[in-house]
């Protein structure tokens, strides 16, 4: 007799349909992404292994007399729970007063749904330069130069606030591919899909970077909402470190 797939192995199995390197139709694409959408939604942080107390552990609340504190925390922990070379699944953790830098998603969709707390996600959309067709955004868009000064123009999307009521907020190639994200009163824990993953290969450009960004502020007095982002070196005050997943095994 089959069992019922968990919930976060149904996740796993559309993100791979939705996200597969085949051809598909626009329209079953989208019926994908949708579904995908819907299933995410409904996650919890108990569906991948995450409950209230350890999610306190983690983000420094721990009260036990046995627990054991790190003079210099990380102020993010990162959960892998799926990686593969078309879709990455895992839980970014954020203590506290800490924040992922403003950062970027080279052609990548990605999908966030908040598991505890409360988030603020303040992002930015390529503008595409004038010899891109259709508003397409190409590898000459973003700039794949490993200059640290390189930079980029975008325009600057409406914060959003996230809970766990919230819909996921999803990313694409052209929409909010740049963002930082903040937990606001407290610490704050989301699950996270992407594809293609960092490090898989942009045909003629090569590995595909994560590079972090400071806005310097409008292009002109005229344009509202149109940034200049300048590349900056990975923040000084953010670093990371890993926690195992404890959730249920997918197939």
């Amino acid at each position: 007799m089959n069992s019922i797939p968990s919930t976060i192995e149904l996740v796993k199995r559309l993100a791979l349909l939705t996200f597969s390197k085949k051809k598909v139709q626009n329209k079953t694409f989208e019926e994908n992404f949708a579904k995908l959408k819907h299933y995410v939604k409904i996650l919890t942080g108990d569906d991948v292994g995450l409950d209230m107390p350890l999610f306190l552990k983690y983000t420094g609340f721990e009260q036990e007399p046995t627990s054991i504190r790190l003079t210099n925390p990380a102020p993010v922990t990162y959960i892998e729970i799926f990686d593969d070379p078309e879709v990455t699944i895992g839980i970014f953790i954020l203590k506290a007063g800490s924040k992922l830098p403003l950062h970027d998603h080279p052609i990548m969709f990605g999908m966030l749904k908040v598991l505890f707390g409360d988030i603020r996600i303040s992002s930015y959309s390529h503008v595409p330069l004038n010899n891109s067709e259709a508003g397409d955004i190409t590898p000459n868009d973003i700039n794949l130069s490993n200059n640290n000064r390189a930079s980029l123009i975008c325009h600057r999307e409406p914060d959003i606030i996230l809970d766990i009521e919230s819909e996921p907020c999803t990313l694409t190639p052209k929409q909010g591919n740049i963002h930082e994200i903040c937990p606001i009163n407290g610490p704050a824990a989301f699950i996270d899909i992407l594809s293609p993953p960092y490090q898989s290969e942009i045909p003629g450009f090569g590995m595909r970077p994560c590079r972090y960004f400071k806005d310097c502020g409008n292009v002109d007095n005229i344009t509202k909402n149109l940034r200049k982002l300048m590349r900056i070196p990975t923040p000084k005050d953010y670093w990371s470190d890993v926690a195992p997943y404890t959730g249920p095994k997918l197939s």
